[in-house]
């Protein structure tokens, strides 16, 4: 057990984190953050965090990894929390990424914002079928962005009822439809007053899912 979070941050020959097996939960930084991995170019597996489980305090941060193909290591974590700028999930600029099933373990309702971004080998949003979510300090719920083999988002299909915040999502471009959506009610405002913001999606045919 460690009270704080877990930075590994521009470590570029790091390929895994073998060597965390034992630690079975993790605390959160000054910022909220409980895993902060960022930056590690050569890294391929996180599955040396597969002892986490249970509840995290903070979010979860991946950024630059641009050799990780999987989350695998994640998947007995079952929520999770959110930091200090309104996320709980925080996917950006994984150039290999293909799948967060490894999410799948997560239930309930997270406080913060989930934000996928810029992964341009992920086909769907599978691993997140069991959470509800709240919103970031600018008000957004769900941002889905610059995810060009996004072919679907029903792995968003648990979101019921009213979200807080707005669904952002744009620039992306083999997504078909909205599948996914058609558990939710209601959604808030951001700090634009807007509360759908569906954009550049050129390949986008239908809407009905909302």
């Amino acid at each position: 057990e460690l009270p704080g979070g877990i930075h590994v941050e521009q470590c570029p020959l790091l390929r895994n984190f073998n060597g965390f097996e034992g630690i079975t939960s993790v605390g959160a930084d000054w910022n909220g953050l409980s895993l902060y991995i960022y930056d590690n170019q050569a890294l391929e597996s996180i599955a040396g965090l597969s002892g986490l489980t249970g509840e995290l305090p903070g979010s979860i941060y991946i950024k630059w990894c641009n050799s990780l193909r999987n989350l695998n290591g994640l998947q007995n974590i079952t929520s999770v929390g959110k930091d200090s700028f309104g996320r709980s999930l925080y996917i950006s600029n994984n150039q290999a990424l293909e799948s967060i099933a490894e999410l799948g373990g997560l239930t309930g309702e997270l406080p913060g914002i989930i934000h996928v971004s810029d992964c341009p080998s992920l086909r769907n949003l599978n691993g997140l079928q069991n959470i509800t979510v709240g919103t970031d300090l600018g008000g957004r719920s769900l941002f889905i962005y610059a995810n060009p083999a996004l072919e679907s988002i029903a792995g968003l299909s648990g979101l019921t009822g009213e979200l807080p915040g707005i669904i952002e999502i744009d620039t992306c471009n083999s997504l078909r439809n909205l599948n996914g959506f058609e558990g939710i009610t209601s959604v808030g405002t951001d700090s634009n007053a807007l509360s759908l913001d569906i954009s550049k999606n050129p390949a986008l045919e239908s809407i009905a899912g909302l």
